[in-house]
C-alpha cells in the first residue's frame, strides 16, 4: 500500500490547496465551426483587431486539494524504474507556485513545477497579481483570498509584490503605447473612410446637427408625412411642458397656413408641476435661526417655515399633487368642472370641525369627501375630521400656486384628459426589440418601430400576420400564444 509522506509544519501552514496547471490535449477530430456565420460584428472586429492574443489550447488552471488528489494518485502508480511506491510532496513554495516532489525509496527525487515559469517567476503569480489588480485588489486582497481559500497565510512579501507590480506595469505601459499608436492610425483610416462613405451616398444617418434638435426634426417629419402616407392630418400635439418642439412645429406649418395644430397638455406632467411648485416653495421659504444650545450654539441654520410635522411634508405634497391630478382627470370634459374640483381639494385640506369648508366637494352619497358623504346619509352633527388641516400660513402660501395652476389657458389644454402614457408604452416596446445597449443600424430601428407600432395597435395577433407575410406557416402553439398574450 503506497503511503504519502508526512507534511511538515511549514508546508501545512502554506495550505493544502494549490493551483495546478492541467494540460488539455487537443482533439484533432473535433469539428471547428465556421465562426463567420456565428460571430457578431463586434466580436469579428475584436478578433481581427490588434488586441487579439495567441491562444494556447492546452492552458488550463484548476484549484485542487493537494493531499486528496496526490494521495489517490500515489495509491495507483509506481516508480517506472524500480517499481516501488511513490510519494508526492509540495516544496519550495513561492506565492501560489511551488514544486511537486516525486520520490520513491530507491531513486533520486524529481521536481515538477506547479506552473510554467517566465524567467524566475511562476506564471501563476504574475497572472494572479494582474487579475486581482484588475478587480481593484492589491496585496491585502491577495492575502485575504489566499488565506480564506486555505492556499497560504499570505501571497507574497511586500517587496516581492511591489517588484511584481513594477514589472507588470512596465509591460502594460509598453503594450498600451502600441495600442494607442494603432488607435491613432485607425482614426486616420476611419476619417478617410467616413469621407468616402458620405461622398458615395452610403450613409444611413437621417439627422445632422445638434442632438437637441433631433426630437424637433423627428416630430416635424412625422406630421409632414401623415398626409402623404395615410391621407390624414394630425390636429393635436400632446406635450410635456417643452414648448420648443411645439413652437418649431407651428413655425414649420406642415399642413399649410390655414391649418392649426393645437397643443394639448399631458395630465401627468401637469400634475408634476403642482408637486414641483410645492416642493420649491418649501425649500425657498426659509428663516435663519441662531442655535442656542449644543456644540453648534451661536451658529445660524436655515429653518423651513412651511415644512415639518403638521405642514407641507413630503407625504402631504404628494397627496395634494395626486388630488390635483385626479380633479383634472375626472372632469376632463368640463373646464368649469376641473376648476371647481381643484378648488374643492384646496378648501378640503383646510377644513376643521369648527369651520368645515366642503362647499365645493362633490355632494352625494358616493362622494370622495367623507363630510359630503355623511351629509347625504347619516348627517354631520357628530362628524369629526380624521385628518389635521393645514395651518393658515401654509394655506396662504400655497394659494397663489393653486390660482396659477387653475387658470383657463392651462386647463383648456387639459380638456380630453390626454396623457403620454401611450407614447411611453410604445417606446418600451421599441426598445425591447432593439435595446439601447446594443448597437443597431437604421434597418434594425425601423424593424423595431414597425413591429412595436403594429403590436401596440393590434395586439399579439400582429406577430402572426408578420409570420404569414414572410411565408412562415403558423401552427396551433403560435395561435395559442397570441391568444394568451392578448
Amino acid at each position: 500500500m503506497p503511503r504519502v509522506s508526512k507534511i511538515s509544519r511549514e508546508d501545512r501552514q502554506s495550505g493544502s490547496t494549490y493551483f495546478v496547471d492541467q494540460k488539455k490535449r487537443f482533439n484533432p477530430n473535433k469539428i471547428i465551426k465556421d465562426e463567420a456565420t456565428t460571430k457578431s460584428a463586434s466580436s469579428k472586429k475584436i478578433k481581427n483587431a490588434s488586441a487579439s492574443a495567441p491562444e494556447d489550447v492546452e492552458k488550463h488552471y484548476r484549484i485542487i486539494d493537494f493531499l486528496l488528489v496526490f494521495s489517490t494518485i500515489a495509491s495507483l502508480v509506481k516508480c517506472a524504474q524500480c517499481d516501488s511506491s511513490i510519494e508526492f510532496k509540495s516544496c519550495k513554495k513561492e506565492g501560489l507556485g511551488f514544486q511537486i516532489q516525486v520520490k520513491c525509496a530507491n531513486c533520486d527525487p524529481h521536481f515538477i513545477p506547479s506552473s510554467e515559469k517566465t524567467g524566475p517567476r511562476y506564471e501563476i503569480n504574475t497572472r494572479f497579481a494582474f487579475v486581482m489588480r484588475i478587480l481593484g485588489l492589491g496585496l491585502a486582497g491577495c492575502n485575504k483570498f489566499c488565506g480564506l481559500m486555505d492556499m497560504a497565510s499570505s501571497f507574497l512579501s511586500k517587496p516581492s509584490y511591489l517588484d511584481f507590480m513594477k514589472s507588470i506595469s512596465c509591460s502594460i505601459k509598453t503594450t498600451a503605447e502600441k495600442f494607442l499608436a494603432s488607435a491613432a492610425d485607425e482614426e486616420k483610416q476611419q476619417t478617410q473612410w467616413y469621407q468616402e462613405h458620405v461622398e458615395n451616398d452610403e450613409c444611413q444617418a437621417n439627422h445632422t446637427g445638434p442632438s437637441g434638435n433631433m426630437e424637433v426634426n423627428a416630430v416635424i417629419e412625422l406630421f409632414g408625412r401623415s398626409v402623404k402616407n395615410y391621407g390624414a392630418k394630425i390636429s393635436n400635439y400632446i406635450g410635456d411642458g417643452d414648448s420648443k418642439t411645439y413652437g418649431d412645429l407651428v413655425k414649420a406649418k406642415p399642413y399649410g397656413k390655414n391649418f392649426t395644430i393645437n397643443k394639448e397638455e399631458c395630465v401627468g406632467h401637469v400634475q408634476k408641476r403642482m408637486r414641483k411648485r410645492l416642493r420649491d416653495l418649501v425649500n425657498k421659504t426659509v428663516e435663519n435661526k441662531v442655535v442656542k444650545t449644543g456644540k453648534n450654539a451661536g451658529k445660524t441654520r436655515q429653518s423651513k417655515l412651511l415644512g415639518g410635522k403638521g405642514k407641507l411634508t413630503g407625504k402631504v405634497i404628494d397627496n395634494l399633487s395626486r388630488y390635483y391630478g385626479s380633479a383634472i382627470r375626472h372632469n376632463c370634459d368640463s373646464l368649469e368642472g376641473m376648476k371647481n374640483a381643484i378648488w374643492a381639494t384646496f378648501y378640503h385640506q383646510q377644513s376643521t370641525d369648527d369651520n368645515p369648508q366642503h362647499h365645493k366637494c362633490m355632494s352625494d352619497e358616493n362622494s370622495w369627501c367623507p363630510y359630503q358623504k355623511a351629509l347625504a346619509t347619516t348627517g354631520v352633527e357628530n362628524f369629526k375630521h380624521d385628518y389635521i388641516s393645514l395651518p393658515e400660513d401654509v394655506i396662504q402660501a400655497i394659494k397663489p400656486i393653486y390660482e396659477d395652476l387653475s387658470k383657463d389657458e392651462l386647463l383648456e389644454r387639459c380638456l380630453g384628459g390626454f396623457t403620454q402614457n401611450a407614447n411611453k408604452s410604445l417606446n418600451q416596446l421599441i426598445w425591447r426589440i432593439a435595446p439601447k445597449k446594443l448597437s443597431g443600424n437604421r434597418q434594425i430601428v425601423e424593424f423595431a418601430s414597425y413591429v412595436a407600432a403594429c403590436t401596440f395597435n393590434e395586439g399579439a395577433g400582429a406577430f402572426l400576420t408578420f409570420l404569414c407575410d414572410i411565408n412562415v406557416s403558423v401552427g396551433p402553439s403560435a395561435n395559442e400564444y397570441a391568444t394568451f398574450a392578448e
